[in-house]
């Protein structure tokens, strides 16, 4: 017995089409074929009608997933492990990104002013290159600040760590170069 199912053709053009459906295709309730595999969701219903007992037989069945792809998903809160980082150590971390970072980009947001007032109030005309070269470092230097701000920042909670962060940096430094070598 042929289906008749909705179709979407385009930009929002719904149309009626029918011919026969497989059974192991999803419907949602919009009638949307999906193009994912696995069961169809619980919370839509198929008609008895249109599952046949000869079609389901002679079809590839799908194997149902027992859960999300990724373990991480299948809490709603954090795990407490070694790997996570303590809050404290986070709270620690995001102002010092952000000193370290905000610097070097406002320094190059300071230059581009400086270079436009250079040329177009006092009439002094720079090469192009030095333009770039100096938003490339300055900016440049704000990512690599982000970088510093985690490093340089103690990953011990116990531990509030200095101003400039440079012994922590020099001790966080080879823990996470060798991070990749344990696995």
């Amino acid at each position: 017995m042929p289906v008749t199912c909705k179709s979407s053709k385009g930009f929002g053009d719904i149309t009626e089409s029918s011919g026969s459906q497989n059974p192991n295709e999803k419907v949602n309730e919009r009638g949307k074929v999906s193009t994912r595999l696995g069961p169809v969701s619980p919370k839509v219903k198929e008609p008895a009608s249109a599952i046949n007992s000869e079609e389901s037989s002679n079809a590839i069945t799908s194997v149902p997933r027992t859960g999300p792809l990724h373990p991480s998903l299948n809490s709603s809160k954090p795990e407490n492990s070694e790997a996570s980082t303590p809050q404290v150590v986070v709270d620690r971390m995001f102002p010092r990104m952000v000193t370290c970072a905000a610097l070097p980009v406002l320094t190059g947001l300071l230059l581009l002013v400086f270079f436009y007032f250079q040329k177009e109030a006092m009439g002094d005309d720079f090469p192009m290159w030095i333009v770039y070269v100096s938003q490339n470092l300055t900016f440049g230097g704000g990512l690599l600040g982000i970088t510093y701000g985690i490093i340089s920042t103690s990953w011990d909670p116990s531990r509030e760590g200095s101003v400039l962060g440079w012994d922590e940096f020099r001790a966080n430094l080879p823990v996470l170069l060798n991070q990749g070598k344990k696995r």
